[in-house]
């Protein structure tokens, strides 16, 4: 609650300013390498996302082209 209070201050003057990192808080992030499995893994997931967004792009070219013989 603090936080979004803190959030709302520094919003309202619309000056940039120093937030301290909270005790309970890391914001900070180590990267680590990715093991070949999880790296496969990742290469199938985006396989599917990019056949889907395909299909669903194809299925809008379609559609388009229906409703403008239709007109």
């Amino acid at each position: 609650m603090q936080l979004y209070g803190l959030f709302q201050n520094i919003l309202k003057l619309k000056k940039m300013g120093i937030i301290k990192e909270p005790r309970e808080v890391d914001l900070s992030t180590k990267s680590e390498p990715w093991t070949e499995q999880e790296l496969s893994d990742f290469r199938k997931i985006m396989q599917g996302v990019k056949s889907k967004n395909a299909k669903r792009k194809q299925r809008m070219v379609s559609g388009n082209n229906k409703r403008q013989s239709v007109q």
